[in-house]
């Protein structure tokens, strides 16, 4: 089996801002890997700063090209906060090309949340979802010049991903394709960067690469096809929060369920001979021990840390997640149509919200992470999220089918995190993930005790005695 200096407990990768540098911090303090989320991190750090965020300036600081920081700064930071009836800037939108601000911003941003969450020692690695893939250059670039130590990712077959380390940490330049729905067999997309257009130097630390995947066949695929080396895989239940893996198909079967076929055989995953963590319903007493009998390297945990002090949730968010699962528990399910990106998505209902006081959310779309590239038939690019307006999408050659029961994502999950877009038509509603099993609450808290820390779920994880109910 491959050597790996990775440690054994893994802090799931949760966007957006939900894994934040605070969060990463703590764990990689602990001595296992904090995870920040690269998703959207451009928005964060501008959002920050319009918020007089003193740590972000601090890392912005620090940022090895002063042109690039400086200019970030002079255009966003507000040193007393923004007015809270003020929007937000946005950061421009992703195309192909990049326009070139975005670029800059993109490794910024991605630099200064690796570099905080490094300040206290340890090791950190960086979350991002395949399916966001125009961000993907810059944002790997910038987290390496920040000394990322692993590169998480799933929500896809990112089999250009190793070779693309390979080539930044070479200073080489690289080339990404792009998806396009529609465009002609003739017909190339793809996102092209230099680091020497921005390196201070030549030469950068390879961080470890781990595929996050849900099946034998999908790690098969990524050794066989992968353009440089994998260090590890995470295996990824649809147990798991955030977004799953859709069901594999099983005759006379909905599609929208999920079955055996969806379970890794562990002892056929063995022989790959690869190190693995398992993620999935492992946020719970001794669970380290309990998957390393499995033949597991480690384990992955998301939602123990998404809701601990650490994490970005806003804590009157946290604080009610706690009080609804001692008073009843808390109702998780699927959402097989909500997530744009067609990926099942593991949704915890807010059944402490009156429906009158929850205001439907008007369908706007302008961060534009989860959109789709398309060829119209006139061939001209252009770009459609099946949650923004209706009639835009249907207007872009979209169906009204696509439309049904999706969400925003992508601004929903920013209030989650108290970065929420300000309108004067509607409140933009808080998003909340997680996975099946909320046990470790009975474990952290009670009536008494409304929050945790990250550390004492790692001490959870990693206990050998008899799990004591702190409801006892």
């Amino acid at each position: 089996m491959k050597n790996i200096n990775l440690p054994k407990i893994i802090q799931g990768g949760m966007g957006i801002a939900v894994s934040d540098w605070k969060l990463a911090q703590s764990v990689a303090q602990a001595g296992q890997l904090g995870v920040v989320s690269g998703t959207a991190i451009e928005n964060v750090m501008i959002r920050r700063l319009q918020d007089g965020h003193t740590e972000t300036v601090k890392a912005l600081e620090a940022f090895p090209i002063e042109t690039l920081s400086q200019k970030i700064i002079a255009k966003y930071y507000i040193a007393e906060g923004k007015a809270a009836d003020k929007p937000y800037r946005l950061a421009p939108l992703t195309s192909i090309p990049l326009k070139p601000e975005l670029t800059e911003l993109l490794i910024v941003a991605n630099f200064c949340e690796i570099y905080m969450a490094k300040q206290s020692g340890g090791q950190v690695g960086i979350n991002y979802l395949e399916k966001i893939t125009m961000p993907l250059l810059p944002s790997l670039y910038g987290a390496m010049l920040a000394g990322v130590d692993a590169v998480l990712m799933g929500a896809g077959i990112p089999i250009a991903i190793p070779g693309i380390l390979d080539q930044l940490s070479k200073g080489e330049a690289c080339r990404l394709s792009v998806p396009v729905t529609g465009k002609s067999n003739d017909q190339d997309f793809s996102l092209d960067f230099d680091p020497k257009q921005y390196s201070y130097k030549i030469g950068l630390a390879r961080p470890a690469f781990l595929g996050i995947i849900s099946s034998e066949i999908v790690a098969k695929t990524m050794i066989k096809r992968a353009t440089g080396s994998i260090e590890g895989f995470i295996i990824e239940s649809h147990f798991a929060g955030g977004h799953n893996a859709p069901p594999r198909k099983v005759k006379g079967q909905s599609h929208d369920a999920f079955s055996d076929k969806d379970s890794v055989d562990l002892e056929r995953f063995k022989k790959l001979d690869y190190p693995f963590w398992l993620a999935g319903n492992f946020g719970k007493h001794n669970a380290l021990q309990q998957a390393q009998e499995l033949g597991a390297y480690g384990i992955q945990v998301g939602s123990a840390f998404a809701y601990c002090d650490e994490s970005g949730i806003k804590p009157e968010i946290k604080e009610q997640v706690i009080k609804e699962n001692a008073a009843k528990g808390l109702n998780i399910y699927t959402d097989f149509k909500a997530s744009p990106t067609g990926y099942p998505f593991k949704i915890i209902k807010q059944t402490w919200k009156k429906a009158e006081h929850a205001p439907e959310r008007r369908r706007v779309c302008d961060l534009g992470y989860l959109r789709e590239a398309t060829v119209d038939d006139k061939g001209k690019l252009e770009y459609r999220c099946p949650a923004e307006s209706t009639k835009n999408y249907l207007a872009k050659g979209g169906t009204l089918e696509e439309t049904e029961g999706r969400q925003c994502l992508c601004n929903s999950l920013f209030a989650t995190v108290g970065l929420g877009q300000v309108r004067k038509d509607f409140i933009e509603p808080p998003l909340l993930t997680g996975g099946e099993d909320f046990s470790f609450l009975n474990e952290l808290t009670n009536a008494t005790k409304l929050s945790y820390s990250a550390k004492e779920i790692i001490e959870l994880l990693s206990s050998e005695n008899e799990p004591l109910s702190s409801n006892q």
